[in-house]
């Protein structure tokens, strides 16, 4: 409509380029999603893995936590290992979910 009261081939040009930058939308990332997720599990992975860390480097196999007992670091290994197969497979259930065909 506004290209009707252009006058001149600049301002419909003009107006041309306005409208079709108007029109484009930014298309969103695809699989931000698994981004977000892999962030998260990795997070949790080096946050539990770094309590049985250290005392491990000391050579003790028990630390005390913050209630006073003893917590053997091996559980807490064990945890880890856990949490990477949840990540695996809770990953693999969404890919499976948006990706059928796969």
């Amino acid at each position: 409509m506004g290209w009707l009261v252009a006058k001149t081939r600049w301002e419909i040009a003009e107006y041309q380029v306005m409208t079709h930058r108007r029109r484009r939308t930014k298309r969103p990332f695809r699989y931000a999603w698994i981004v977000k997720k892999v962030f998260v599990y990795v997070v949790l992975f080096l946050v539990v893995l770094g309590f049985a860390a250290l005392p491990l480097a000391k050579g003790r196999l028990f630390y005390q936590s913050y209630w006073g007992g003893a917590v053997f670091v091996p559980v807490i290994l064990g945890i880890t290992v856990l949490i990477v197969v949840v990540a695996v497979r809770d990953i693999r259930a969404e890919w499976r979910k948006r990706h059928p065909q796969a």
